[in-house]
């Protein structure tokens, strides 16, 4: 009885493995997209982003090259700058919002932005 509980044991682990492969179809398009990110020009973005020192919240909002301000100004152009090689599909904005005050953790109100890139399809 040990034998046979110790076969089947054995086998419903050993077959599990014989049944739970998938295959995974990459998607040409994808595939070609991903081989076009090249680390160097990873790595070109993050030297922009810490060349402007900070990006936290309360930093210069309006002084060239330096704080969080400078951060959305480089974002914004450097998604701007794809938008004709985007056949115009690309659009870029600037989503303002406000944060603190009120027992935050930023005790007064400060006024922030995101940079919103939208690539529409072509379907």
């Amino acid at each position: 009885m040990k034998q046979l509980f110790f076969y089947l044991t054995f086998w419903f682990i050993a077959g599990q493995g014989l049944i739970a492969q998938t295959i995974v179809r990459q998607d040409p398009l994808i595939k070609e997209m991903v081989s076009e990110v090249s680390r160097d020009s990873i790595e070109g973005y993050i030297h922009s982003l810490v060349s402007f020192h900070t990006r936290q919240n309360l930093s210069s909002q309006d002084q060239p090259g330096y704080g969080i301000g400078a951060a959305w100004k480089y974002l914004y152009d450097r998604f701007r700058s794809n938008i004709k090689q985007s056949g115009g599909r690309l659009s870029v904005e600037y989503v303002d919002y406000t944060v603190g005050g009120n027992g935050a953790r930023i005790p007064h109100q400060v006024s922030l932005k995101n940079v919103v890139a939208t690539l529409r399809g072509t379907d």
